[in-house]
């Protein structure tokens, strides 16, 4: 008899459920584990997209920051005699 079996006839009159429970369970773990990847070429996508986004994000912060440096200089240029 495999492991899985015998811990499904074990474990439900040690823990006070029903067998109903631990096949469930079990079966969920099945469908979560036999679930489909992403193919390879779509992997690589969705890592190159990734790196693109983080890239984008410190750029728009360094042109945040300028602009704001930039402001914060034309603000007091402008109260000076």
């Amino acid at each position: 008899m495999c492991p899985t079996r015998l811990a499904r006839l074990r474990v439900p009159g040690q823990a006070d459920i029903t067998s109903d429970s631990v096949r469930s369970a079990g079966s969920i773990e099945s469908i979560e584990l036999n679930r489909p990847r992403p193919a390879t070429a779509e992997e690589e996508r969705i890592k190159a997209l990734e790196r693109e986004v983080r890239t984008l994000r410190k750029a728009n912060e360094i042109l945040r920051l300028a602009s704001a440096f930039f402001a914060q200089a034309e603000r007091d240029r402008r109260f000076k005699p």
